[in-house]
Formats: C-alpha cells, sequence, structure tokens
C-alpha cells in the first residue's frame, strides 16, 4: 500500500482499481465529542483490501481550529468577523455558520494557510472518477432504525441506489437481526450519555429550553413517528418512550435518504464524477468495522452493475 501524507490529510492508495474514499470528518475533535466521525477511518482501511484509495482527514473539523472538508471556503471578512461567535460560543449564530462554511480565522495568514489546506484537498478528490464519502451517523433514536443511510446527488444515481437497497436488505436481513439487541442496549447507553453532555452544556433536560430543543427536535419527531401520536416528552420518560420505540421497530435496515441529504455537503458540488455518500451507524462501525466495508463495498460493485 502506498502512503502519502499531507497538510490535513492522509492518502491510502491500495494500487489497485477501485472508488476513492473520502473521510472528511475523522480527524481529532477538541470541543465537541459528537463533531468526529469516529471510526470511518477503520471501515476505509477495510474497504482498501477491496481496492481503491482513501483520503482521510487529520485535522478537527471545528471551524475555529480547523477545516471542515465539507462546507465551502468563506469569503475573508465573514471568516474573521465570525470567528468571535465561537469565542464567546454563540451557540445560534455558531450553528447558522457551521451549515455554510468550511472554518473561521484569527487573521488573513490564518485564513490562507486554512483555504490551501482546503483547496488542495478538492484538488486530490475533484478529478477521481467515482467518490464515496463516509460519514457516521449516531446510534440515537433520532436515526433509528436505519443502519446505514445512503445519499446521492441525481435521479439516475437515486433510482439505482433504491434498488440495490432492496436487495442488500434481504441480504442481509438475518445479519441485522442478529445485531438488533446489542445496538439497543448501545443506543440506549448513547442517549443516556448524550443527556448528561447536553446537562453539562446547558445545565439541564428541559426541552422547552430553545438550545436543547434544537438538539432533540428530531428524536422527538421520530418518537412520535414511531407512537403515532404527539407526545409529552420530558426528562423522567424520554429513556422510556425511546424504549418503546426500539419495540415497535425492531428490525434494522439499509435506507436511502431517510436521515440525510447531502445538501450540507457543499464540497461534492464541485466534483463532476460519481459521487455517493453513506452514513454509517456508529455501532456497526465500531464492532462490525469489516461489515460495515462488506456492505459498503456491495453496494458499490453492484451500482457499477445495475442500469
Amino acid at each position: 500500500m502506498k502512503t502519502v501524507l499531507k497538510n490535513g490529510f492522509l492518502i491510502l492508495n491500495s494500487e489497485n482499481p477501485g472508488p476513492t474514499y473520502v473521510v472528511p470528518h475523522s480527524g481529532i475533535t477538541l470541543l465537541n465529542p459528537i463533531t468526529r466521525d469516529r471510526y470511518t477511518e477503520q471501515v476505509a482501511m477495510n474497504l482498501l483490501k477491496y481496492g481503491g484509495k482513501a483520503i482521510i482527514s487529520l485535522i478537527p473539523r471545528e471551524k475555529l481550529y480547523g477545516v471542515d472538508f465539507c462546507r465551502k471556503i468563506p469569503p475573508l471578512d465573514i471568516a474573521l468577523n465570525s470567528r468571535k461567535f465561537f469565542i464567546k460560543n454563540d451557540y445560534e449564530k455558531k450553528g447558522e455558520f457551521e451549515k455554510k462554511f468550511a472554518f473561521v480565522a484569527l487573521n488573513k495568514n490564518e485564513y490562507n494557510f486554512k483555504k490551501q489546506m482546503y483547496e488542495n484537498f478538492l484538488t486530490q478528490i475533484k478529478n477521481e472518477p467515482q467518490l464515496v464519502f463516509i460519514h457516521t451517523q449516531w446510534t440515537f433514536i433520532s436515526n433509528h432504525p436505519s443502519i446505514m443511510d445512503w445519499v446521492c446527488f441525481d435521479n439516475k444515481s437515486r433510482k439505482k441506489l433504491k434498488k440495490i437497497i432492496e436487495v442488500l436488505n434481504k441480504k442481509y436481513e438475518d445479519e441485522f437481526k442478529n445485531l438488533f439487541s446489542f445496538y439497543k442496549e448501545y443506543l440506549k447507553l448513547e442517549t443516556k450519555i448524550d443527556m448528561e453532555r447536553v446537562k453539562a452544556i446547558f445545565g439541564c433536560f428541559d426541552l422547552k429550553n430553545k438550545d436543547v430543543f434544537f438538539e432533540y427536535e428530531k428524536s422527538i419527531e421520530r418518537i412520535e413517528k414511531f407512537l403515532g401520536k404527539k407526545t409529552a416528552i420530558n426528562e423522567k420518560n424520554f429513556m422510556t418512550l425511546v424504549e418503546k420505540c426500539l419495540k415497535i421497530s425492531n428490525q434494522l435496515k439499509l435506507t436511502l435518504e431517510y436521515n440525510f441529504s447531502g445538501k450540507l455537503a457543499h464540497i461534492i458540488k464541485k466534483i463532476r464524477g460519481i459521487k455517493l455518500e453513506v452514513e454509517c451507524n456508529e455501532f456497526l462501525c465500531l464492532l462490525r468495522p469489516e461489515l460495515t466495508a462488506k456492505i459498503i463495498w456491495d453496494v458499490v460493485r453492484l451500482y457499477d452493475k445495475t442500469r
């Protein structure tokens, strides 16, 4: 295997034909533990046994310290003027910025340094004929029952992926059933940990608090969808409701744009080749990175054969 270390990212080349797997959020995290796509680098390494290349980020995606390779380069004035939102931890204005832009900067020198790093990353991927961007989705009720959510960027790819996912859900049905009991316990543990994280940040787990509600809005919507009714949700009953949902929906599956749309992946809009994105459930990446890679490879292999 050929290895090339660049400023901010690593290139691994199996020296055999195959797609280029892009892992843009695998770098370290300094402020918020949920900003890193944990274990995606292990999945990429497992994929290389089938061929292709992997381009793996080594830096934080946190805009104050690093670069988010999936967002777009901000204009200089916006990068400089928005830094104060991150220093003051202005939750709302930070969130607005993070949906669009790749980094903030202290001064023009830092801006140029980060901009060059971003452009070097883009140069490495923009001419590749087939790209698969690998992310993780958290093992929360908000993402359940998706074990792997696929995203595409044109209708032709969407039709092909829909057929492929139907085939592979049948192929892996028993495997997913065997994983469910372990997955269920992992989801409950991760939920309890995240509730404590939210309480540590905001001083409460009160869904009437707008910041807490923002963190859990998708989970609330998903709980009410599973239960089939509007429900009063609070700290005391949240875990009970999660457990009810896991009883109602107890079959994991591959999904197509169930949780993610790719609309924030601004860098992908600059690329011309075949582009797919996958959000792998963190549970699967941690417990079975080789299985995660095998499923991704199955999708890629069938994608090339499906008309």
